[in-house]
């Protein structure tokens, strides 16, 4: 665990701290659009349309994020209604913003007359590697841990970390000053990212269907994703909480992706066959 990475002393004397979760996630947040910003390049968007198409996606994923996490925690929510608008990296969903932002990426490339599956299927790698990138900050953090566990790869967190802290609260000893081995959750979440990005590129080189890279990408790393919610810590969080953000989330997009990449199968074959 290491939360800060490195700070920076102003002319002023003031001291800058940079926390690995905020530079995770901006560095994730800069390679995306560096690669949105190339591929559109190729499509011949215009610079001003570029930035337009980047400006409704990222509102997107703020507003879907911020709102699945208001569902999830909506008694944290209503004590504390402007945790809704807080422009910062935290007290967001990803698959809230993922999804928001899907819909308008589809609005703005129906807008500039952009192919949609083509050049989805081309940002669906580095939206994995960015997803793996930000885990990085999560792991430094200590934010985002699994459940306790006794397997040789589990890692212990320092004491006064956020797992720490909450074996502290969960556990029937207050004097538990000895943190419990967890499951490295945010290695899992890497890994899934890495592996979707990886699974979306071959099935890219192959040169299958226009869509068909995307839609491996979403199954794979919505799998992945699912996978690793069996081992995250959530034991604070509600049945409802719970029920909506493993079965229901993942299960709804599971489904939305086995439906995308059933459809291009059947057109591919329907095609094959004419």
């Amino acid at each position: 665990m290491h939360p800060v990475l490195f700070t920076i002393v102003l002319s002023n004397g003031e001291v800058m701290t940079i926390s690995a979760y905020r530079f995770f996630g901006m560095a994730a947040l800069l390679y995306m659009a560096l690669a949105a910003v190339y591929h559109f390049r190729r499509f011949r968007l215009e610079p001003l349309k570029t930035a337009a198409v980047l400006m409704m996606v990222a509102a997107a994923f703020f507003i879907g994020s911020r709102l699945l996490y208001g569902l999830l925690y909506f008694e944290e929510v209503g004590a504390n209604p402007t945790l809704l608008g807080e422009i910062s990296l935290r007290n967001f969903t990803l698959f809230g913003g993922l999804a928001a932002a899907l819909l308008a990426w589809w609005a703005a490339a129906k807008m500039f007359a952009l192919p949609f599956a083509a050049l989805t299927d081309r940002l669906a790698p580095h939206l994995g590697i960015g997803a793996a990138v930000t885990r990085i900050g999560c792991y430094l953090n200590g934010c985002c841990y699994g459940k306790v566990s006794d397997l040789p790869w589990a890692v212990v967190f320092p004491i006064g970390s956020p797992a720490h802290i909450n074996q502290v609260y969960m556990s029937e000893n207050p004097f538990l000053f000895v943190p419990q081995p967890v499951h490295p959750a945010q290695l899992y979440e890497m890994a899934a990212g890495l592996t979707a990005a990886l699974a979306s590129w071959l099935v890219y080189k192959k040169r299958s269907a226009q869509g068909a890279a995307a839609a491996v990408f979403g199954l794979v790393f919505t799998a992945g994703r699912f996978i690793t919610y069996f081992f995250r810590d959530f034991s604070q969080a509600g049945l409802l909480s719970s029920l909506i953000r493993g079965p229901v989330v993942y299960g709804l997009a599971l489904f939305i992706f086995v439906c995308w990449l059933y459809k291009i199968i059947g057109s591919t074959k329907n095609r094959e066959a004419v």
